[in-house]
């Protein structure tokens, strides 16, 4: 059974009949007799006496009754937690062990009412463990990036409901919608060219959530060795500027940045490459194939 079934059956049992229970929760009447008829199959006993429009409680509907009110109160309470949380360290970073207590959440029903999408449980599984055995600082905005879907709509409408800050809130829907490859076995030039573009904290994050996802045990030291040669790639600064290619003779203008921007990417391709002739060189040729 789940959440939803647990509020019907009580706003049937609060109201006394399905016809006011209907009204109350905004459903056709159809709909909540069908949903109590499902409940009383999976418990396997009936839960009410029917006396014309009346229902009355058996006494199996009396023992529900009892654990529906507490299942309620608690997913309203944690509800009550998350949303009021200006920071998510008390909703998943005091877990010491998140996993099994989402799953007790899950099949409760209380997780569902609270998350959006097909929740990765597995993945904040082993992301909790890596950090612990690895002796990394639990992250409580990447183990919710763990938990979520990859779907950026999803995890944005979420941000707004835990009401998140607007870093934590685009960190998140950044991890939701990241799509770049990244593998244990990266080379250093891989590595390189991504921390780059993404930056060293952004592609770091990427780093753990695909550690996260890999059940290869033994890549543990491949994903620690990207983590650290990231930590220690200092971000080379591109050496042109657009004033370089309006001196090669591009007028300025939108023109400007689109020559720019292939050069940047053909000297990122070429591993940052020191050498100015030669940037000089494929400066002049896109300038060439691009303005003329």
């Amino acid at each position: 059974m789940d959440l939803a079934e647990l509020r019907i059956f009580r706003a049937v049992v609060h109201e006394g009949g399905v016809t006011r229970a209907a009204e109350r929760l905004h459903r056709v009447q159809s709909n909540v007799t069908t949903r109590i008829r499902q409940l009383e199959e999976k418990v396997g006993t009936p839960l009410f006496i029917r006396e014309g429009k009346r229902l009355h409680l058996t006494p199996s509907g009396q023992l529900l009754l009892g654990f529906a009110d507490r299942l309620l109160a608690l997913a309203d309470e944690a509800a009550a937690v998350l949303l009021t949380c200006s920071t998510l360290g008390p909703a998943v970073e005091a877990l010491s062990a998140p996993a099994p207590v989402l799953r007790v959440m899950a099949a409760s029903g209380i997780l569902g009412e609270l998350l959006p999408g097909a929740l990765n449980i597995a993945r904040l599984e082993h992301l909790a463990r890596i950090e612990g055995e690895s002796f990394f600082t639990p992250d409580p905005v990447l183990r919710l990036a763990a938990l979520l879907p990859s779907d950026p709509a999803a995890v944005e409408t979420l941000s707004r409901k835990l009401k998140l800050s607007n870093a934590d809130a685009e960190r998140l829907v950044d991890l939701a919608g990241a799509r770049e490859r990244v593998v244990s076995y990266l080379s250093v030039k891989e590595m390189r060219k991504l921390s780059y573009w993404l930056g060293a904290a952004r592609f770091k994050d990427r780093v753990f959530l695909k550690w996260a996802e890999d059940p290869k045990e033994s890549n543990a030291v491949q994903w620690r060795a990207l983590l650290s040669m990231a930590e220690s790639f200092p971000r080379p600064k591109f050496p042109l500027s657009g004033r370089d290619v309006m001196l090669a003779g591009v007028p300025e203008g939108p023109l400007v940045g689109q020559i720019l921007k292939e050069v940047e990417d053909w000297w990122v391709d070429a591993d940052f490459i020191d050498d100015e002739f030669s940037l000089a060189e494929r400066l002049k040729a896109v300038v060439q194939a691009t303005a003329y």
